[in-house]
């Protein structure tokens, strides 16, 4: 995939800082690679777009992209990231509060929080 392949130019150039990743709809599969990422001890910061609050989806679908995105969530977590949501109404000075620790909810404030364990 291509964000599997952003990951391959990151570890073959070497890089040493922080890696910020926007992810719309993604699955485990594709944020694999990131996860190595922060196994491996780099830094890392993921911002999960809401993409269900941009348009008009069955109830169905909505939920299992939702599913899917806690999931994602949980792996980059479990895996160093810190990571936050964003939906259309937040601005990104307050996502970007959340996800660097100014903020006390921290990371996930999605409808899982108390499944994805705090880094």
């Amino acid at each position: 995939t291509l964000l599997a392949d952003a990951v391959n130019v990151l570890t073959r150039e070497g890089g040493d800082g922080l890696v910020v990743a926007v992810l719309g709809e993604t699955d485990e599969s594709d944020v694999a690679a990131l996860a190595r990422l922060g196994q491996q001890g780099v830094r890392g910061i993921a911002i999960l777009l809401r993409t269900t609050d941009w348009g008009h989806l069955s109830e169905e679908r909505a939920e299992e992209i939702d599913e899917q995105r806690a999931t994602v969530a949980r792996t980059l977590v479990e895996s160093g990231w810190a990571v936050a949501q964003a939906g259309p109404e937040d601005s990104v000075p307050q996502v970007w509060s959340k996800v660097s620790g100014r903020d006390e909810r921290r990371s996930w404030t999605g409808p899982t929080l108390a499944e994805v364990p705090n880094p």
